[in-house]
């Protein structure tokens, strides 16, 4: 065998030899803090082994973290696209918006994301039409449903306050139109229009007739931002005696919170595993409807009840997922 030949043989072989070899899959995840979303980065994990993808033979996960500072978000989605992962997964608008300007045409999952389509992440929830796919928080409807609830614990409540720390107007118009139909009128306390504290504004509230509330997204006190506000809303509730239903199961499980909806965040999370696991198998995200959680989750507290001086209905505790005791 001449040279030439030789080294025709050695790239056959080699050739050969690639093809052999798994071609391993990037993922790139995209989250708001570690800590806070290991169990998004656990069932992703789980999904892929049960779906026959190993990691560190199969796929690789790129995992990049905002830790909660909004401003670390677009290094953050810098950092994995520049991984070139053949897809991505992130958690919440501000993730999304960022590594979207940063993606091209890599095919992105979102998790936890509000109005999807009003946001012009998709075009429509049934066909999304471009490179984004995922799994909306149904916030919303959630939103409104727990206004439901709170009629439902507080029957004889007439002012509740909508409390919030921004000017986003998601669902607004839907809430003030919900919380009118049942009977309530409505007090809008927004501490991002003010320099007063989250304790002051809740005392002015209180003075005009509040007697129960509805917490909006992430509360922050005007006084110290960087603080976290759920101490003075909580104190602010004991001290007044008065109902809250909120979005976070976590505040009343762990921080005394009276009563809360959600979707099932975990069903949430195993839906866009699945989607990514569809989308390293050929799938195009254009063609995968946007998923909606169907399962909500009522978490409600005995303890924060009697101290507030509430009894919840029998119907109220026939909808719990988990009491609270």
């Amino acid at each position: 065998m001449n040279r030439r030949q030789a080294l025709l043989a050695y790239a056959a072989l080699a050739a050969v030899a690639a093809r052999a070899q798994p071609t391993r899959r990037r993922i790139g995840v995209l989250l708001q803090t570690r800590t806070g979303d290991q169990d998004m980065v656990a069932i992703l994990q789980e999904t892929l082994r049960a779906s026959g993808f190993a990691e560190g033979r199969d796929v690789e996960l790129v995992i990049e973290s905002a830790e909660l500072h909004a401003a670390h978000g677009p290094e953050a989605a810098r950092r994995v696209v520049a991984a070139r992962p053949d897809v991505i997964y992130a958690t919440t608008e501000p993730l999304v918006d960022a590594v979207r300007k940063e993606a091209g045409r890599i095919p992105i999952v979102f998790n936890s994301v509000t109005e999807p389509v009003a946001r012009g992440y998709v075009r429509a929830l049934a066909q999304p039409g471009g490179n984004l796919t995922g799994v909306t928080d149904r916030y919303v409807e959630v939103g409104v449903k727990r206004l439901e609830l709170l009629r439902a614990i507080a029957p004889r409540s007439r002012k509740v306050a909508f409390v919030r720390s921004d000017e986003d107007e998601v669902g607004l118009a839907q809430w003030r139109s919900a919380a009118r139909q049942l009977g309530f009128e409505v007090e809008e306390v927004n501490t991002a229009r003010q320099s007063e504290s989250l304790a002051a504004a809740l005392e002015a509230a209180h003075a005009r007739g509040v007697d129960s509330l509805f917490p909006i997204g992430l509360l922050r006190d005007p006084a110290d931002p960087a603080a976290n506000a759920v101490p003075a809303f909580m104190a602010s509730i004991l001290r007044h005696r008065v109902p809250a239903v909120f979005s976070s199961t976590i505040v009343v499980e762990r921080r005394g919170g009276l009563a809360s909806i959600s979707i099932d965040v975990a069903e949430a999370m195993r839906l866009g595993a699945e989607m990514v696991v569809r989308i390293l198998k050929g799938e195009n995200p254009a063609r995968m409807p946007v998923q909606e959680p169907d399962r909500f989750i009522v978490v409600l507290n005995l303890s924060a009840a009697r101290q507030i001086g509430i009894t919840f209905p029998q119907a109220v505790l026939l909808r719990a997922t988990h009491v609270v005791e």
